[in-house]
């Protein structure tokens, strides 16, 4: 069963459950895709596009 449905249903959890932070941005392939779309959002704002994903938007002029 899906931990996101756990989550939503009212149910307990097995007693094996383990859940640990999310690492798998810590990889070569990881670390590129970061600087990849991180550039890619930048050539976006410098073209005069809105930035994806902005959480204060309010602020852009």
């Amino acid at each position: 069963m899906p931990l996101i449905q756990l989550w939503q249903e009212d149910t307990q959890p097995p007693v094996n459950l383990i859940v640990t932070p999310h690492t798998a941005f810590y990889s070569d392939a990881g670390l590129l895709e970061m600087r990849t779309k991180a550039a890619m959002e930048l050539k976006r704002i410098l073209s005069g596009q809105k930035p994806k994903n902005c959480v204060n938007i309010e602020f852009l002029r």
